[in-house]
């Protein structure tokens, strides 16, 4: 469920396409709950989510966070840097796939330099330069990326058909055009998509709410541009 509720927005169990990176500032009020753990984010504070995470999140209505998108072919470039750095001490649980830090004056100099640059883009390979991954890296030195991607479970189906679906979310996508994609027949994917307890419109709906969840927690786009935008082909509610 997602509504206003006493001059908060909350997101119930959104999930996130990409890896996310948000900034909280002075008067920005965010909670995120994982797992029924409840973390109230301090200000000028940095949070880390994985891609894929599903969590609940309350942000208050006068400031938003900022968030900056991260593929996942930036983030193990952004690997290649860090996985040799020493890890520092940061407020972490590896169950939770959430972390926070407090944010320091580069930090923030860097994340806003970031967001000037690519603003709601996901941050990708093609159009990063050297100087941009490095600022990433500093991002990320005190949390655990080695161990959080290099340990992550082995891909789902249902990830690599949500992959298909986030490529181009204004296209009416169709069960035979993904099972063509990963190259094995329809019912195969039926199947494998019911063995992880989920089925192709379940997975469309959660992309598409979750991309339309993002652009009103981050733009001031209107109800129906995000409903275009998330590959809707009319307005849709919020509740």
């Amino acid at each position: 469920m997602n509504a206003y509720i006493d001059n908060t927005l909350k997101f119930k169990n959104i999930i996130f396409s990409n890896h996310i990176l948000l900034l909280i500032r002075k008067d920005c009020e965010i909670s995120i709950t994982k797992d029924n753990v409840k973390y109230q984010i301090d200000n000028d504070s940095i949070v880390f989510i994985k891609k894929n995470s599903a969590l609940d999140i309350i942000l208050g209505k006068n400031k938003m966070p900022e968030f900056i998108f991260l593929s996942h072919e930036v983030m193990m470039e952004v690997l290649k840097i860090t996985i040799n750095n020493k890890k520092e001490e940061v407020t972490q649980d590896n169950n939770k796939d959430s972390f926070i830090k407090q944010a320091n004056h580069e930090d923030i100099l860097f994340f806003n330099r970031l967001k000037n640059k690519f603003n709601d883009e996901v941050i990708t390979n093609n159009k990063t330069s050297l100087s941009q991954i490095l600022k990433i890296a500093y991002l990320l030195l005190n949390f655990d990326i080695p161990n959080l991607i290099l340990k992550s479970k082995p891909e789902l189906t249902s990830v690599k058909v949500k992959d298909i679906i986030i490529s181009d979310l204004q296209h009416s996508w169709s069960l035979k055009e993904i099972s063509s994609k990963l190259f094995i027949s329809e019912s195969s994917l039926r199947k494998k998509l019911e063995a992880e307890k989920t089925n192709f419109m379940t997975l469309l709906t959660t992309v598409r709410m979750a991309h339309a969840m993002n652009l009103l927690a981050t733009t001031n786009l209107t109800i129906g541009q995000i409903s275009s935008l998330s590959g809707y082909k009319k307005y849709f509610l919020f509740y």
